[in-house]
C-alpha cells in the first residue's frame, strides 16, 4: 500500500501542489491511516485542512480502498533541528 500511495503523492497530488511552491510527503503509515507533512510553502499554511480534504484525501482514497483515516504530522525535521543546534552553539 505504501508504494501506491508514494505514486498518487507523486503522480496527482504533488504537481497540483507545486503550482503554490509546496508539496506533501509521506510521513508513515499505521494500518489504515495515513500520515502526511505538508512542505514548502504548504507548510504552515492556514489552509492545510482544505487542501487535506479538498486535494489529498479525495485523491488517495478513490485509489486505495482500505485508507481510513488522513492525519497531518506537524513536526519539526531532525535536520531542521541539526541545523538550529549548531547555529546556537557558534561562539
Amino acid at each position: 500500500m505504501e508504494e501506491k500511495i508514494l505514486n498518487i503523492i507523486d503522480e496527482k497530488i504533488n504537481p497540483k501542489l507545486l503550482e503554490h511552491q509546496g508539496w506533501i510527503e509521506l510521513a508513515d503509515v499505521k494500518g489504515k491511516d495515513i500520515y502526511i507533512r505538508f512542505r514548502g510553502a504548504c507548510s504552515g499554511c492556514m489552509s492545510n485542512e482544505d487542501t487535506l480534504n479538498n486535494i489529498v484525501k479525495p485523491e488517495l482514497k478513490k485509489d486505495i480502498n482500505e485508507i481510513e483515516n488522513i492525519f497531518i504530522v506537524n513536526d519539526v525535521s531532525e535536520e531542521l533541528i541539526n541545523l538550529a543546534r549548531s547555529i546556537l552553539s557558534r561562539k
